[in-house]
């Protein structure tokens, strides 16, 4: 898992730990002692979660200068693709950038709810010309995703790429910079 981790989506990694999770026998760890560890664990998440559930949107400074910066040049004049690492993050962003998707013109993708070729296609009509899109496909002007779009996919009509949190691997941003011209 460690070494793959880094290529699966949220769902697949939980997935692969339950799987790894069968292969111990519980005798073979200090049990109380990592009881104690899980529990101090949970305490504090616990106490984080407190200090994080006032934060607004209003007072999330990122997504406020995300949102400021969305409506200046050069972001505000061409197809920008905005990347985050999660897909909770992509959902945030997206209900903030387009409160109850009133603007079809903005898209999220995360995981695999989303055909990537179409949504590519929507994104970037002029570079994957072999999707016919329906009449009631508008094109995406703005893009949320993880980087279940970062490979693979010709985004090439995007003109700017935000990377709103950045990822650990420096070859996942080049990926993701390798999605536009």
């Amino acid at each position: 898992i460690l070494y793959e981790s880094d290529n699966l989506e949220e769902r697949q990694l939980m997935d692969a730990l339950a799987e790894a999770s069968d292969r111990y026998a519980i005798r073979d760890f200090d049990v109380d002692r990592l009881r104690r560890h899980l529990e101090h664990d949970v305490e504090l998440l616990g106490r984080i979660r407190q200090l994080v559930e006032p934060i607004t949107p209003e007072m999330d400074d990122k997504l406020q200068t995300l949102i400021s910066r969305l409506g200046e040049p050069p972001l505000h004049e061409g197809k920008v693709l905005v990347f985050t690492q999660f897909a909770d993050t992509a959902d945030y962003l997206y209900q903030n950038l387009n409160p109850g998707g009133a603007d079809n013109r903005i898209d999220v993708i995360y995981g695999t709810e989303k055909s990537k070729a179409r949504v590519a296609a929507r994104f970037s009509p002029l570079s994957n010309p072999y999707i016919q899109l329906k009449s009631n496909e508008p094109e995406i002007n703005l893009l949320i995703a993880t980087d279940v779009m970062s490979e693979g996919l010709n985004l090439q009509d995007g003109d700017v790429i935000v990377n709103y949190d950045l990822h650990w691997n420096p070859v996942r941003l080049i990926q993701r910079f390798g999605r536009i011209d």
